[in-house]
């Protein structure tokens, strides 16, 4: 799948970072998120009600199609070895949801069981107006689409399913 990022634009900020190799590589090809030649488990989780409830489900089914003309998604004949719950947050003052693709279920046998993590700890709200002059000003803005524009690497594709 092609990265929705102008590649040619980042690659040029990446001159010098430390991190340029991985990001580069990510960028161009994805972020392989599990080992790529790792076996998993099959694993399937139901969706959550917040998905499936009359109230939002035509909202939910008009954005997976939205995900998938945008690329986002794609649809495959042969059920994937993981299938995640998705779950669907109602956008205030919109008849918009967010999705939520659980990759956290089932317990032990979900996708994030594959993944080695982290820790890291991000800065506050206390830390950001801490910063703050005379004159400055903040501004809140949704990211909605930045998740979705990260590419992961085809190899993790198969543990990414839902219904």
């Amino acid at each position: 799948m092609a990265s929705p990022l102008n590649t040619n634009l980042w690659l040029v900020e990446l001159i010098g970072d430390e991190d340029q190799a991985f990001l580069s590589d990510g960028i161009c090809n994805g972020f392989t998120l599990a080992p790529v030649d790792c076996n998993y488990e099959p694993a399937h989780q139901g969706n959550y009600k917040s998905a499936t409830c009359a109230e939002q489900k035509l909202a939910v089914e008009e954005t997976i199609l939205g995900a998938i003309a945008e690329g986002n998604y794609i649809i495959t004949d042969v059920k994937p070895p993981i299938v995640s719950a998705l779950g669907a947050i109602p956008k205030p003052d919109s008849s918009e949801v967010r999705l939520i693709h659980d990759s956290s279920r089932p317990v032990g046998h979900a996708f994030n069981d594959y993944i080695a993590s982290q820790s890291f700890k991000f800065q506050t709200l206390d830390d950001a107006i801490k910063l703050l002059r005379p004159n400055y000003f903040m501004a809140k803005i949704d990211l909605r689409h930045a998740y979705r524009s990260v590419p992961i690497h085809q190899s993790n594709y198969s543990a990414t399913g839902l219904q």
